[in-house]
């Protein structure tokens, strides 16, 4: 989470990241804390996020976290829904994840979910009838995210070879 939505002058507010077994979709490992950001929570994000400046007042700061959580991420495959708005906010607070494989499930629902009305994290919950409660907390969302993951792949699984071998060329070409 954090305190808007531009990487150079927003700051990261609470960091969540979770270690699942990839055919199991159990977890195995969570992290997660608050971030000082050294700057006011802006009282909007406070209403989205429900993290107010007395949340994170004595959380440690971005710097002192780096280490922790680069050895949490290490070279592991990372997934994200809006991988480039968590990834950019990373990166610029000196968490080089750029060497990581990144999977998007906002970027699969893209092609998955054509019907789905809006693809972001919360309304792909209820299409898919997955319990998610105070969204715009990060441990919660990271667990939406595997949980969503689960979905996608099993709606991928009933997909024709033709279809999947489409998909394939399609993310064969993106960047991410």
């Amino acid at each position: 989470e954090t305190t808007g939505l531009d990487r150079k002058q927003d700051k990261i507010i609470e960091i969540a990241l979770v270690k699942f077994d990839e055919e199991t979709f159990e977890i195995i490992e969570t992290y997660s804390t608050f971030i000082n950001p050294g700057i006011s929570i802006p009282e909007l994000i406070s209403n989205i996020t429900h993290i107010h400046n007395s949340d994170v007042e004595n959380a440690p700061k971005i710097k002192e976290v780096q280490l922790e959580i680069l050895q949490f991420i290490w070279n592991y495959p990372l997934l994200w829904h809006n991988v480039s708005f968590d990834r950019d906010f990373f990166i610029e607070n000196g968490i080089d994840i750029s060497q990581n494989i990144t999977l998007d499930t906002f970027f699969l629902a893209n092609f998955l979910c054509l019907y789905v009305k809006s693809l972001n994290l919360e309304m792909l919950c209820k299409h898919f009838w997955i319990w998610f409660s105070w969204a715009h907390r990060a441990l919660n969302d990271v667990y939406a995210t595997i949980w969503l993951f689960e979905k996608l792949l099993e709606k991928f699984q009933w997909l024709s070879k033709e279809k999947k071998e489409q998909l394939h060329y399609i993310f064969s070409l993106s960047e991410d």
